[in-house]
C-alpha cells in the first residue's frame, strides 16, 4: 500500500468482533475527518441479507445471543422467530433497531469530523458521489473545498 495516498475506510470500532485493528492504524481513522453515507433502510436491509442470508442459522443465532443484552429480549425473541421461520429480512430490520442506536450515540461524539453526507442508494458510490455533485454547482464547490481540508 503506498502510504503516501489517501486511503478510505469504513469508520470502525478498534475491535470488529474478536479481531483488532492495528492500534496505530486505529488512531489514525479515530482523528481522521469522515464522509457520511446516508442510506435508506430498505437499501441496507437488502444489503445485509444478500450478504448474510445465506448464513449458518446455527452460528447466526449464537452471535446474535452475544448482544441479546443490548438488544433487549423481547427484539431478540422476536429476531429468534423469524430467524427460524427464515425470514431473514425480518432478522435484520429486527437487529438494525440495535445498531441504528448504537450507531447514531456512536456519530455523535464524532459529528464535528464529518466534512460531508453522500445520499446513497446502493449503486456505485462512485455513480452516487457523481450524481449528487452534478446535482448542484455549490455542492460540487463545497466538496472541493472539503476534499481539500480532509
Amino acid at each position: 500500500m503506498d502510504l503516501t495516498k489517501r486511503i478510505w475506510v469504513e469508520d470502525e470500532s478498534i475491535a470488529i468482533g474478536k479481531i483488532f485493528l492495528p492500534h496505530e492504524f486505529w488512531k489514525q481513522m479515530a482523528s481522521s475527518s469522515l464522509v457520511q453515507m446516508e442510506v435508506s433502510k430498505e437499501v441496507r436491509v437488502q444489503r445485509l441479507v444478500n450478504e448474510y442470508g445465506s448464513a449458518d442459522r446455527d452460528e447466526f443465532l449464537t452471535i446474535m445471543g452475544k448482544i441479546v443484552t443490548k438488544l433487549g429480549g423481547q427484539h431478540y425473541k422476536n429476531a429468534k422467530e423469524k430467524l427460524a421461520e427464515g425470514d431473514m429480512h425480518s432478522v435484520i430490520e429486527i437487529l438494525l433497531t440495535y445498531y441504528d442506536k448504537a450507531y447514531l450515540k456512536s456519530i455523535d461524539k464524532r459529528s464535528e469530523r464529518i466534512k460531508f453526507t453522500l445520499p446513497w442508494d446502493g449503486d456505485s458510490v462512485e455513480n452516487s458521489l457523481l450524481n449528487y455533485l452534478t446535482g448542484n454547482r455549490f455542492r460540487l464547490l463545497e466538496f472541493i473545498n472539503n476534499l481539500f481540508k480532509i
